[in-house]
């Protein structure tokens, strides 16, 4: 599939996208965990939907807690009202979502201690309806390399070797070829 196809076809699922999350109560994450170092940002990507968006009910206020399924606690990390903020969240977490389906959060300065299961919950006007528990995406902040950050090295390793080898194979073509060999019946023989 060409570039531009995949474009395409990108592009037009993000068209259709909303449309058929909102017929249910969804929130979508990416999958987990995300690794991040300390004092660093981390930015997580969220979408949210529920039935009727941008109809008859509204979204009266957005939230994101830690370790909790449902987000009922008595602190939070993000809430639209601002009220019960976690003091060790305030002036570093900013809430770069809207009310209609963008849930995205940034967190700044990353400590340790934010290790943990982030939830978003928002809540509508719907009378009998709500979202129901969500598994959240969890982040893990550490000084600590992870075994597969060596992967990347490795790869680099191998692609410049393999690299070298081939340059090598190419010199040694090129001067076969420049000077004098024996043939023996059409085939070049490396003469020592």
């Amino acid at each position: 599939m060409r570039a531009e196809d995949c474009l395409s076809v990108l592009a037009a699922a993000m068209a259709i996208l909303p449309g058929v999350l909102s017929s249910n109560w969804n929130v979508l994450l990416p999958p987990g965990p995300i690794h991040a170092v300390p004092g660093s940002s981390m930015v997580i990507p969220c979408w949210y939907s529920y039935p009727e968006i941008g109809g008859r009910y509204r979204v009266r206020s957005v939230m994101w807690c830690r370790n909790q399924a449902y987000c009922i606690t008595p602190s939070y990390v993000y809430h639209s009202d601002g009220i019960f903020l976690e003091p060790e969240y305030r002036g570093r977490v900013e809430y770069l979502g809207d009310t209609s389906n963008n849930c995205t959060l940034k967190i700044a300065d990353l400590r340790v201690s934010d290790s943990g299961t982030y939830v978003f919950r928002f809540i509508t006007d719907h009378p009998v309806e709500k979202l129901p528990g969500q598994r959240g995406i969890t982040l893990m902040v550490s000084d600590k390399k992870r075994e597969g950050d060596r992967a990347p090295l490795l790869w680099i390793v191998v692609v410049i070797l393999v690299a070298c080898a081939l340059v090598a194979a190419i010199v040694w073509m090129r001067k076969k070829r420049g000077t004098p060999g024996e043939r023996q019946g059409g085939e070049d023989t490396l003469a020592l």
